[in-house]
Order: structure tokens, then sequence, then C-alpha cells
């Protein structure tokens, strides 16, 4: 295995608000050489019990001698693909004793003959370090666009705080003992987030390119109907996957709700987790920025310590005029400016940028 590092420019589209190393092996041959790029992902955060607001999802926050089974929508096809694990926020190793991929038959069940093992520099079980982000061996596998894959984890000794996406927005399942390669799991219990499971990148078309849609609640999907993939970069996927003639177009959904530009809280900042989120994805273009009204909303949050709000004075604040999307939350009445002429050039970028 090795770590791999990189530096690149990537367009950031600001949509009204205020402004890894991964270790990898990645030898299947040549059918797995080429183009590699993030056709699905989420943002990882430590589940943590004590918020400002509490989370609308709970995960499972630890794992022991049970099967996890999760379901992800991939936005591009590709003939290869690798998992992305991540223990970005545990405080001791998790060790992954088996894990596997399969096509996703509905109602947590796998298509029979689709499931392939997942290896680690060629070990069925992988460790992953406090802070780490591991792949999988890249692994030749057909992986249409909007096709929904299962990622089955077995975790046999306790495996302390979970590393999590609490909204998933997609129904998971937690099993008793080992179940990897089950069809259907037996004794299973139903949950909503996504424990570990960080990314899956496909060996694309040449010209294919990722989408990071990078923001909040309002980009992670919270209130939409689970299991519906309703969410708007999920929205924003299909649209691009209909037009003729263009390259193809993966969009992965990195917000957190709940996410500040600034301060910690439902999970890193967002100054803090770009360079996780964004620029360690492989494959991405573009960024589509959607963060900062709960910069502005949690200061009214009644009795939220001085230090968790957000003020003027704050050295890496930027005054800018946004429009912010219309919300139902009371709110102290906070008056904001828009320039138009400036909202029309950047709403004709997005259109131009994204054909």
């Amino acid at each position: 295995m090795r770590i791999r590092c990189a530096w690149r420019w990537i367009p950031v589209i600001c949509i009204a608000t205020l402004g890894g190393a991964a270790v990898a092996a990645d030898d299947c041959g040549r059918k797995c050489n080429g183009n590699w790029i993030a056709a699905w992902g989420t943002a990882q955060q430590l589940v943590q019990p004590a918020r400002p607001i509490p989370a609308a999802q709970t995960p499972p926050q630890r794992v022991s001698g049970q099967t996890v089974r999760m379901i992800a929508r991939t936005t591009v096809s590709g003939s290869a693909l690798r998992v992305a694990l991540s223990n970005s926020f545990g405080f001791a190793p998790v060790r992954i004793d088996m894990a596997q991929v399969a096509r996703h038959a509905g109602a947590g069940t796998i298509a029979e003959g689709s499931g392939r093992a997942l290896t680690f520099g060629g070990r069925p079980w992988v460790v992953l370090p406090p802070g780490a982000q591991i792949y999988s061996d890249p692994l030749a596998f057909e992986v249409p666009a909007q096709a929904d894959l299962a990622v089955s984890l077995y975790i046999e000794a306790d495996s302390g705080p979970t590393t999590a996406h609490p909204i998933g927005l997609r129904t998971a399942w937690l099993a008793p003992g080992k179940q990897v390669s089950v069809g259907k799991l037996q004794g299973a219990t139903e949950f909503r987030s996504y424990l570990w499971l960080a990314g899956i990148e496909v060996r694309a078309a040449a010209k294919a390119a990722t989408i990071v849609a990078f923001g909040d609640s309002i980009t992670d999907g919270f209130s939409t109907s689970p299991d519906a993939d309703m969410a708007w970069p999920s929205v924003l996927a299909r649209r691009l996957g209909a037009l003729h003639g263009q390259p193809p177009r993966a969009v992965i959904n990195m917000g957190i709700s709940g996410n500040r530009v600034l301060r910690e809280g439902a999970g890193s900042s967002a100054l803090a987790r770009f360079d996780r989120d964004v620029l360690a994805r492989p494959g991405v273009r573009w960024v589509l920025l959607l963060e900062g009204i709960n910069d502005i909303g949690f200061s009214a949050i009644a009795g939220l310590p001085e230090s968790e709000k957000a003020t003027a004075e704050d050295g890496t604040w930027r005054h800018v005029k946004v429009t912010l999307t219309p919300n139902n939350v009371d709110f102290p009445a906070i008056e904001l400016t828009t320039d138009d002429e400036e909202f029309v050039k950047v709403v004709a970028e997005v259109v131009e940028v994204l054909g």
C-alpha cells in the first residue's frame, strides 16, 4: 500500500452563502488502470451525543460481533471500483475483519452471484488507524450509473465510538454475527446512517470528472424522504446523466446537517474539513459551495456559549453579500443585502460550467 498526495486547483462555485492522505493498493491489472474518480461519497463525523442542536438521526455508537450493510448509489458508470473506509474521528484503531461489495436487490438483500470480497493490500481484513482513510484494492466490477451497491462490513471486536455520517437517508442494517456474504440478513435492525463508509471510486471514461456538493443540511438532504434519493445533489446527478453528448459528471454529496464554516459542532467546520472532503477526492473539478446559514442561525440559540457564536470580530470572518435560502426557524431578524448583478453572474457561471 502507498500514501498518495496530490495538489490541484479546483473551481469553487458559491451558491448563496457565506463564504488526507489516502492509503491504497492499486494494481489489479491493466483493466484497472485509467481515470479514477469519486462516484459516491459522504462526509464523516464523530458520533457525539451532546450537540447544540440534537441530530435528527442517531447512528449505532459502537459495533461488536456484528455485520453492517449500507447502500450507496454511484452517480457515474465504471469498469472497476474501490471503496474508501474512514476512521477519521476514531480514538482507537478499528479492525474490519471482512468486507464485501455487491449489487443491491432491494430491502437489504444482495443480487445473487454479484458479491465480491474486498481486499486491502491483498488481505481480507484491514485495521483503520485513528484519523486514517484507507482504500480497498481496485476490483474489476461493472458499475452502471445510478446503481445501488451494497457494502457489507463485519467487525468482530468492539469498534469503540463510530466514525459516521448520521443522516444517511438510505436504510442500512445491523445484523448479529458474520453475515457479510449472506443474501438476506437474519435478525437485522434498521438505521439510516453510514458507518466508516466514506466513498466509492470507479474507473470511468477518460473525460469523466466529479462535482463536489459541499455544504450543510440543505445539501445533506435533511427532511427529504428516506430512500427516495431526493437531496439536490442527487437530482443534479440525474439531470447531468440525462444530458446527451456530454462527458460523465459524478456528483458526490459532502453536506453535513448543522455544519458551520467557522465552528466545530455538527462535524468539523467547513474550513477544517475542506482538504479531506474535497481536495482528497480523486477526479474533482468543481465544487458547489452552499454553507453559512448555521453560522448566523446558531448565534440565536438560547443558552449557546459565547465561544460558539460567530461574530464580525472572528479573525477568519469575511463580510460578503449573500442570498440565504428561506427557512421557518424563528431566528431573530437579520438584515442581509444582495447585489442582483453579482447574483445573476454567479448563477450564469453555474449554468455555464455545468452545461
